[in-house]
């Protein structure tokens, strides 16, 4: 359901990935513990999935629990955790709070080199948001 609901997100048809993201992320909390690493990415898919629907009010919450969670639960250089973390980075660029985001982005891109190496898109795509 989960990778469903990606699809329709990366195909921009957010009127059918958002229910299904919402969905994912009840039945995980139902079924596993609330910082399980499968809830903790379906939060942050359901973020993603705000985030692009324009509901940062909505996506910043989450994007800041499943954050701090990750960070807990998975360490701060997993991947999931960077990746949780550019989200939010994106998120609080999305709303010009440059206190925030840069920061954020400065606090990754180490992190991303030395897990991911320097050519990794998702480095990359870090450097990029830095220039």
């Amino acid at each position: 359901m989960n990778n469903l609901a990606m699809a329709y997100c990366l195909t921009e048809k957010l009127d059918k990935a958002l229910p299904l993201l919402e969905e994912t992320l009840a039945l995980q909390k139902g079924q596993a513990r609330p910082d399980h690493p499968d809830t903790l990415k379906s939060m942050n898919n359901l973020a993603t999935g705000y985030h692009a629907a324009g509901k940062l009010d909505k996506a910043l919450p989450l994007l800041e629990e499943s954050l701090a969670l990750m960070k807990a639960k998975l360490g701060p250089d997993h991947p999931d955790t960077l990746t949780s973390m550019a989200s939010l980075a994106e998120g609080y660029w999305s709303l010009k709070r440059l206190d925030k985001s840069v920061p954020l982005f400065e606090e990754l891109l180490p992190l991303q080199e030395k897990k991911l190496g320097r050519d990794h898109p998702d480095t990359l795509a870090n450097v990029a948001d830095l220039v």
